[in-house]
């Protein structure tokens, strides 16, 4: 069964106003919609509970009123809409594509081409105008992951890439998951098992119901519209911050062990590259060589830096650091990843350790 779905626009010689559906499904509706320039919708309060509707613009520029209030936003900004209490007018003031997404896969309120229409009450409650905001956001030294929007089920994030990374999409323990990806900066190369696909700005893929990992890379400066149809921002959240607290520990105990797994990163990821060797083994290759020497926080400071031959009392304490930096990483990865950490000092002739 299908479980990966690419889309890419269709090239038209003239945009007229028109909406495309990029998705409609699990109680997500995806969209982009194509305005002219000076043509306006009007979005209104439903009787739905927990609605929310995000607008992020693609191009152009728009106006939002609504309470009184004015406020002009352009490329990159967004705003949305979580129990709207009072209408919101949404005016073009040049030719606009704007993304939409909503947790009701259903077309309720969007009226396009109404006539203006003034406001006289005060600023009204459900808008949320974020320009280039958001509401949280956490970041490390490859990617940052920020909270866009949340509200009715679903959590609205843009994911930014920093340098050339490998990832990938795996199988979660939550059914009916549905994972969106609008390219809006950069590319994105999937492979998912014989097939290949390149994602430029304006393209977009989801997964529905995943159950096998779908790799990908993308290059230094992309960035990504990125909607779960369940709440897990919170989750990645938590797991970022252990990684970032893995790599603190690694730099409060040793600045060049810090920087020494960063090399050995780069390096792997270089050579496996150069070998052809699939994104998912990239993936795994690259959190591996980053953490491999996590261990060593628990070698003593004199033993570590010692700038003389260790004795070899001492040196059992340097033998243990791979089967520690399993035991630090095993909650956190798979057991693919430990394998490599553990045997990253294992030679053919089984001189290594921590193996005997």
């Amino acid at each position: 069964m299908q479980k990966l779905f690419i889309n890419k626009p269709v090239i038209e010689k003239e945009i007229m106003s028109h909406e495309s559906v990029l998705v409609n499904r699990a109680n997500v509706r995806i969209s982009v919609l194509h305005l002219n320039t000076e043509e306006n919708i009007q979005l209104k309060p439903t009787i739905f509970d927990d609605l929310l509707e995000f607008f992020f613009i693609v191009s152009g520029e728009v106006e939002i009123e609504s309470g009184g209030i004015k406020v002009r936003l352009e490329k990159g900004e967004y705003f949305y809409t979580h129990n709207l209490i009072k209408p919101v007018l949404v005016a073009t003031k040049t030719k606009a594509s704007i993304f939409l997404a909503s947790n009701m896969s259903i077309t309720k309120q969007m009226n396009v081409k109404i006539e203006q229409k003034h406001y006289k009450a005060s600023t009204s409650g459900g808008l949320y105008i974020m320009g280039k905001g958001c509401i949280s956001r956490v970041s490390q030294d490859n990617n940052a992951l920020s909270l866009m929007a949340s509200g009715g089920g679903l959590d609205i994030m843009m994911q930014e890439i920093f340098g050339d990374r490998p990832g990938c999409l795996t199988p979660g323990d939550v059914p009916d998951l549905l994972e969106f990806f609008y390219v809006i900066n950069g590319s994105f190369d999937i492979r998912d098992e014989d097939k290949s696909y390149r994602l430029t700005p304006g393209d977009s893929f989801y997964v529905y119901d995943l159950d096998r990992t779908i790799s990908f890379t993308a290059n230094d400066g992309a960035k990504a519209i990125y909607i779960a149809s369940k709440p897990i921002f919170d989750y990645l959240l938590d797991f970022m911050a252990d990684l970032n607290q893995l790599l603190k520990q690694y730099e409060d105990k040793d600045v060049y062990t810090h920087n020494h797994s960063i090399r050995v990163e780069q390096y792997s990821l270089k050579i496996a590259s150069r070998m052809g060797l699939p994104n998912d083994m990239l993936l795994t290759l690259a959190v591996a060589s980053l953490f491999h020497d996590i261990g060593k926080v628990n070698i003593p400071d004199e033993i570590l830096n010692k700038a003389g031959r260790l004795t070899e009392l001492e040196f059992e304490y340097i033998r243990h650091h791979p089967s520690d930096s399993v035991k630090m990483l095993s909650t956190k990865f798979e057991q693919d990843i430990t394998n490599i950490v553990e045997q990253h000092h294992e030679k053919l002739d089984g001189s290594g350790y921590p193996k005997v």
